[in-house]
């Protein structure tokens, strides 16, 4: 039988929802960010709905900083869900709506 053991240091629940609201203020706060937002943003107006699939290619010549910025893309007033999901065609993605 294999045991399974704590990682040396491991968060209570409290402090892992802190780093995580630290983590995306962090980003929120990065130009990067609003630049993908802002192509996003016409994307939209150019075909009606997006995906991070096309923000990451008409981003292409200026790459995330680091890939949990893909994470906070949508994290934003100007964007709602269209209730639909759409498979990522990048083979690192997770499957996202």
């Amino acid at each position: 039988m294999t045991g399974t053991v704590l990682a040396p240091y491991q968060p209570t629940l409290d402090e892992g929802l802190r780093l995580q609201r630290e983590g995306i203020a962090s980003l929120e706060r990065h130009p990067w960010l609003e630049r993908a937002r802002l192509a996003a943003v016409r994307l939209c107006e150019l075909q009606g709905w997006v995906t991070s699939d096309d923000v990451q290619t008409w981003m292409a010549d200026d790459p995330a900083p680091h890939m949990n910025c893909w994470g906070a893309l949508f994290h934003d007033k100007r964007f709602r869900s269209t209730g639909r999901t759409v498979p990522t065609t990048r083979p690192q993605g997770h499957y996202r709506r």
